[in-house]
């Protein structure tokens, strides 16, 4: 498909109701199988191979071109006979596989040997299987036309819709639309597709295949739906043949695997914590994952990360220091040089130093202590001047007995 056409039906889908958009795909290829009724894939996005199953548990694999990549395999006991579902769980690394009596057989993605069973209740004929972008198991419901959701392990089922309002009757296959929580679903006895939300809103209703949201190819008895994250196509198979139409989005190829498709819960995290946009990987945070100056990149725990807050400990280019005095802070505490210290110049209180009679504030009344003699006894109750004091009472002592001689002198 060409860009300027990837472009037009983007735009056409938000212009005219009904027309091709986001959640449309266009026949791409043809697969060939070596199987007979086919029913049922899973795209194993861990080892990079669509698995696809017969109705009878016979499988085989396949790259995401459609080229079998020569391995052939068979499901479980439990899962054989009446095999008409799977997926593939990235969390668990397990393929899921479904019966139509709706026993959800779980098995080795490289041996595919049996590794645990559980039976959903709540469902008639067991006839499709997506695992939900919220981690929920979406089953087609044959019987009664619906799709019954349930949580991850089977136990127990959590909702319910019916597939009436898209117009679809015998539905048999459901692939979820990667990068979403929709599914294409298809009828096997009309023939057609619809899409729908987890919760069943419709986006669009059912249309013979070859049309929008399945157009540009026909096939008959439509089954073995297969969503492959790699590139984001859909794969719909003919029940009672041989043959897989791979469908690819209107708007192009998209990877969402890995820690792009995370059916809600594969997050990064610990020591690499983004998501690579090229690798589907996850990694530590480089240069430019993180909006500076409110996130900077950690090194020690590879995330994005507030700026750290200095809350009186070290001073350091950018905060402001409430504690130990540096070149450009006033201290509240200790005297430094070249700082006012409001906790040293008056000694407000503090007990007389027994072995000193100079008070070692220089030039200051010392308040409220008891003064000492050379003997270092408190002998006085009136404070001591200072040396600087006494000089200056020095001073106008000797004015006065200046002026007295003077006086004395006159009178004589």
């Amino acid at each position: 498909m060409s860009f300027g056409r990837s472009v037009l039906v983007v735009l056409l889908g938000w212009a005219v109701p009904g027309s091709a958009f986001a959640q449309d795909f266009q026949y791409l290829r043809t697969a060939t199988t070596s199987l007979t009724i086919v029913q049922s894939g899973a795209y194993n996005s861990d080892r990079g191979v669509v698995s696809m199953f017969a109705f009878n548990g016979a499988g085989q694999e396949f790259t995401i071109d459609g080229i079998p990549n020569g391995t052939t395999m068979s499901a479980p006991p439990t899962a054989s006979g009446t095999l008409d579902g799977a997926d593939y769980d990235p969390l668990t690394q397990r393929v899921l596989l479904l019966t139509q009596n709706c026993l959800l057989t779980e098995v080795d993605a490289t041996t595919y040997t049996s590794l645990s069973t559980a039976n959903l209740s709540g469902s008639s004929i067991c006839a499709g299987l997506a695992l939900g972008r919220d981690n929920r198991l979406y089953v087609l419901s044959y019987g009664t036309n619906e799709v019954v959701s349930y949580v991850r392990s089977g136990s127990v089922s959590v909702g319910r819709f019916s597939l009436a309002p898209l117009g679809i009757s015998g539905a048999d296959g459901i692939a979820r639309i990667y990068g979403s929580n929709r599914f294409v679903v298809v009828s096997s006895t009309l023939n057609t597709a619809a899409v729908v939300t987890s919760t069943g809103g419709v986006v669009r209703t059912a249309s013979p295949i070859g049309m929008p949201p399945l157009e540009g190819r026909t096939i008959t008895v439509l089954d073995g739906l297969t969503g492959i994250c790699a590139n984001s196509h859909v794969w719909v198979c003919q029940g009672y043949g041989s043959r897989c139409l791979d469908f690819q989005p209107v708007t192009g190829d998209q990877n969402r695997c890995g820690c792009h498709e995370p059916q809600g819960l594969i997050t990064c995290g610990g020591t690499a914590p983004i998501c690579d946009d090229a690798t589907n990987l996850c990694r530590p945070c480089q240069a430019g994952d993180c909006q500076a100056p409110t996130s900077i990149c950690d090194p020690v725990s590879g995330a994005c990360v507030e700026p750290p807050t200095d809350a009186g400990v070290a001073l350091d280019a950018m905060v402001a220091d409430a504690a130990p005095m540096d070149a450009v802070v006033t201290d509240t505490g200790a005297a430094d040089r070249g700082a006012a210290d409001t906790g040293s110049g008056f000694d407000a209180g503090t007990p007389a130093d027994a072995q000193a009679s100079t008070d070692t504030g220089p030039n200051v009344v010392d308040a409220g202590l008891i003064p000492e003699n050379e003997d270092g006894c408190g002998c006085s109750a009136a404070p001591r001047a200072t040396p600087g004091l006494s000089g200056a009472l020095a001073f106008w002592v000797g004015i006065g007995v200046a002026l007295g001689v003077r006086r004395r002198r006159s009178a004589a």
